[in-house]
């Protein structure tokens, strides 16, 4: 599991290294699975943890949406930081505390990171309102 003593920046990179378990859990279920106040753990551990969680995932359609995820954040690379500002606040948030000293300054001086966070945004805003695993609604 992910320690919060690690680092928020840590985890967002696994999430970001395995789009196919926030498809399948959205991203608020795929942090649930990652994060852990009690340990024991490491970024090394966790990513091992998070690539058999995603071995067992398989697909379940989750494919498409992590293309469609990958397209859009393409896409949205070109848009101003007022623009995409908003996309990584509400990414960050939705990760939680455990992502909480990401910087947004950080994100933007990080251009394969920013494509990153797009990407699991993308993911987010799909999986989220589609899916009953995703929102946690049931919907």
């Amino acid at each position: 599991m992910y320690l919060n003593m690690f680092g928020g920046s840590g985890l967002l990179h696994i999430l970001a290294g395995h789009p196919r378990l926030v498809a399948a859990f959205g991203l608020a279920g795929a942090v649930g699975l990652l994060a852990s106040p009690v340990g024991p753990g490491t970024y090394r551990g966790t990513a091992a943890y998070a690539s058999a969680v995603e071995r067992v995932v398989q697909d379940r359609g989750t494919g498409l949406t992590i293309a469609n995820a990958e397209r859009q954040a393409n896409e949205e690379l070109n848009g101003t930081r007022d623009q995409l500002e908003p996309l990584v606040r509400r990414t960050i948030a939705a990760c939680g505390p455990a992502c909480s000293d990401v910087s947004i300054d950080s994100v933007f001086g990080d251009r394969s990171l920013l494509r990153q966070v797009l990407v699991l945004d993308a993911i987010y805003s799909h999986v989220d309102t589609t899916t009953p695993i995703g929102n946690g609604s049931g919907k």
